[in-house]
């Protein structure tokens, strides 16, 4: 049975393809068909970045906390380093904890849930706090961060 480019886009789901039959076909493991439409196996391409391609599945955008390159599995980003968006391409889509948070796990996607506890301080980029030094106290939560000297 024929089908006009019309019909395919009907029938024809992204990572799929319809080749001669009315039953659309998976692409080859490892590849991955990006638009609807296909007909053929030939049309199947590598992952593309910022995606995820399981296995006889459609590709899904990176989950936040990782970044997926080309033809590649997803990463998770580096303690120090955050990414709350999905669609992560490679490494330097992850960005550093800002000052008054530590991420002290890969993958995060949300620094904020690790502020900064009392009595430490967390420069930017921070993997975990740092406890203020003897006589010290944090002054400001989460803004800035001072010291304050005691003097007894």
């Amino acid at each position: 049975m024929c089908h006009s480019k019309a019909d395919r886009d009907i029938f024809v789901f992204i990572g799929l393809y319809l080749l001669g039959t009315v039953t659309p076909e998976e692409c080859p493991s490892g590849k991955v068909i990006t638009w609807t439409g296909a007909a053929s196996a030939g049309e199947c391409t590598v992952c593309p970045a910022g995606y995820i391609c399981p296995a006889n599945s459609n590709p899904e955008l990176c989950w936040p906390g990782y970044y997926c390159p080309y033809n590649d599995t997803e990463h998770p980003c580096p303690k120090a380093t955050y990414l709350d968006t999905e669609g992560g391409m490679n490494l330097t889509d992850c960005k550093p904890c800002p000052a008054g948070y530590f991420c002290h796990q890969e993958g995060m996607a949300d620094y904020r849930i690790s502020p900064c506890p009392p009595g430490y301080y967390c420069y930017q980029s921070a993997s975990s706090p740092i406890p203020c030094p003897a006589g010290t106290f944090r002054y400001r939560c989460l803004i800035n961060i001072f010291f304050v000297t005691l003097y007894w």
